[in-house]
């Protein structure tokens, strides 16, 4: 309660006036933040920049190199079928001859695939 009567005897009641003073310290403690981060883990909060995980979000956009061989052979392999009908990239037996792909990921699609199957 303290610092918040403290931190409202700061503001001055003009809008412009009072958010370049909340910028101002905001800046100053994501500086601090940076520096040392040890003191901030202890905070109950931290700062991050206006859009950061956006600009993050696209960095890694970014370094993606697409999708690799296995995933780009299963779509070419199965598009004209799905293409054709849609919700058959839903049915199990769209996915049946899966196990020649070593990719684990796509067993878990067909264990998932065959799991919904099973409990309609």
């Amino acid at each position: 309660m303290e610092s918040g009567r403290r931190t409202a005897l700061m503001l001055t009641g003009d809008r412009e006036v009072d958010s370049q003073a909340i910028r101002t310290i905001l800046a100053e403690l994501f500086d601090l933040q940076v520096r040392d981060r040890d003191l901030f883990r202890l905070a109950q909060h931290s700062i991050r920049e206006k859009n950061q995980n956006d600009k993050r979000r696209f960095e890694r956009f970014q370094d993606f190199a697409g999708p690799d061989d296995t995933t780009m052979t299963l779509l070419f392999e199965h598009a004209p079928v799905w293409n054709e009908n849609p919700s058959s990239f839903w049915s199990s037996s769209s996915v049946s001859d899966l196990n020649c792909y070593p990719d684990p990921h796509v067993h878990f699609l067909e264990m998932y695939l065959r799991a919904e199957r099973d409990s309609a």
